[in-house]
């Protein structure tokens, strides 16, 4: 079996009874995401011999022992679908690296809303039992603005395993998505032994003030950088504006070409937050409080996100932001 393989397995394996976090008034307001992962099969092994039978799958198989002790599975790769946002005014996340997902409506529970949002924006319906199967939850996040003083939502995160060789066809959503990837775990797991980030830069002053303060703040607050990973371009779709004649169609491109000087996407923020906590159960299930986990403490510091401190282009707040977390980290380790 392959690195990537026993990783994902031991991910599996170590899902366990999620921490729960209940919704804040006075909206209550609450989200769910999907983590959907696939076994690409190795097409390799066939290539060579066009009369070789088509991959073998088990259909629904009863359990993931089974569905892991197939052929295709164990020689094939796995990968985790990433959506890049379409571009709107009305969403803050829009144009970022994501995953598929959204709000909560009246009457669904958390698994409801994560399947309900991804058959609407992708078009797979992960409630198909012949195509997938949910493994497990993470721990739920609280989404914070304005640094920690007005409350957004609890965001609940499913894990999904895809069950067939072949992934039923996409049917984005153009105002929802503008492209779906699928990036190796490997990736990730070369991030994790080898440490590698690209700066995200945001301006604090468009997040601290109204908008005819920013040009006279930005000057005293300066950038805040973020820690993110790069991942290659590789979209299984995008979505391409037409002319038809005085109209502007949005029309799917199925099979677009892989330009390898295409920009790299970063993952960052609240998502690479989510995929660390996915990765840090390769080491098996997690038993500390979450009040417990630290910047300092040994496990936090292997994390995928572990190197995710701010850092400030204004020297003194990048000097005291660094030395308040440093005494809360101290504090945690006391106690």
């Amino acid at each position: 079996m392959t690195r990537e393989l026993k990783a994902l397995t031991s991910i599996i394996d170590s899902l366990g009874p999620p921490r729960k976090v209940p919704s804040h008034p006075p909206k209550y307001r609450r989200a769910s995401v999907a983590v959907i992962i696939r076994v690409r099969p190795d097409r390799t092994q066939t290539s060579s011999n066009l009369s070789a039978p088509p991959v073998q799958a088990i259909e629904q198989p009863e359990s993931l022992e089974e569905f892991f002790g197939q052929p295709w599975v164990r020689s094939g790769t796995p990968e985790i679908l990433f959506i890049e946002r379409a571009t709107r005014k009305t969403d803050r996340w829009s144009g970022h690296v994501a995953l598929p997902g959204g709000k909560q409506e009246l009457h669904e529970d958390d698994q409801e809303t994560a399947a309900r949002e991804t058959l609407e924006e992708i078009g797979l319906d992960l409630s198909d039992p012949t195509h997938f199967r949910c493994v497990g939850q993470l721990d739920d996040r609280e989404l914070w603005t304005s640094f920690g003083r007005v409350f957004l939502m609890v965001l609940s995160p499913f894990v999904y395993i895809q069950l067939s060789p072949t992934t039923p066809p996409l049917k984005p959503q153009p105002d929802e998505v503008a492209a779906v990837h699928w990036q190796p775990l490997s990736l990730f797991l070369d991030r994790l032994e080898t440490p590698q980030w690209t700066p995200m830069v945001i301006n604090l002053s468009s997040k601290l003030t109204p908008r005819l303060s920013r040009t006279f703040l930005r000057g005293l607050f300066g950038t805040m950088s973020l820690h993110a990973v790069e991942m290659p371009y590789k979209p299984e779709f995008v979505l391409r504006q037409r002319q038809d004649g005085s109209k502007t169609v949005t029309v799917i491109d199925q099979a677009p070409e892989w330009d390898s000087d295409h920009r790299p996407l970063k993952l960052w923020g609240l998502t690479l937050q989510m995929i660390a906590d996915l990765l840090e159960l390769k080491d098996g299930p997690i038993h500390l409080d979450i009040r417990q986990k630290v910047w300092d403490s040994k496990r936090m510091r292997k994390r995928l996100d572990a190197g995710y401190l701010p850092g400030f282009s204004q020297v003194d707040m990048h000097f005291w932001v660094r030395a308040l977390l440093k005494f809360h980290s101290w504090q945690g380790t006391e106690q």
